[in-house]
């Protein structure tokens, strides 16, 4: 087991504004899954919806709506790991040589995201990998 990872926390899906209810109705209706939170975040000038859905075995899905013609619409944008502590690994990682990015896989400082989703506190950073794909670490905060 890892000194630094818990385990994955979510895979994060982009389907557009046209797609997003078929995209539901797959997850929720189709394959039964269960929807266990909703919220909805501005992006700009859109009205995102947004959601968690349970997959079971500890894999969730969260799903966050895109407007039509974004480039990231209908992607894996990025998935989560859960982890022990955000300030050592961001340490570690630093040490490795690795940079960070933004929740838009941009190049950014090393400051971690204060966040609260749905009533659940937690901090967070991002990566991006040699590979391209977008890891975000996230640390449940107890308060």
């Amino acid at each position: 087991m890892s000194k630094y990872v818990k385990g994955a926390h979510h895979i994060n899906l982009r389907p557009n504004h046209e797609n997003y209810d078929a995209c539901m109705k797959f997850y929720t209706e189709d394959l039964g899954l269960e929807m266990t939170s909703f919220w909805n975040k501005m992006r700009g000038d859109f009205n995102s919806r947004n959601c968690f859905i349970e997959c079971g075995n500890g894999t969730t899905l969260e799903v966050c709506e895109c407007e039509t013609g974004t480039t990231d619409a209908g992607i894996i944008q990025h998935f989560s790991l859960e982890v022990n502590s955000v300030r050592e690994l961001m340490t570690h990682l630093k040490e490795k040589g690795y940079t960070f990015s933004n929740s838009k896989g941009q190049p950014t400082d090393d400051s971690i995201i204060d966040a609260t989703v749905c009533g659940v506190h937690m901090n967070i950073f991002f990566v991006k990998s040699p590979s391209g794909e977008l890891v975000e670490f996230l640390e449940i905060v107890k308060d």
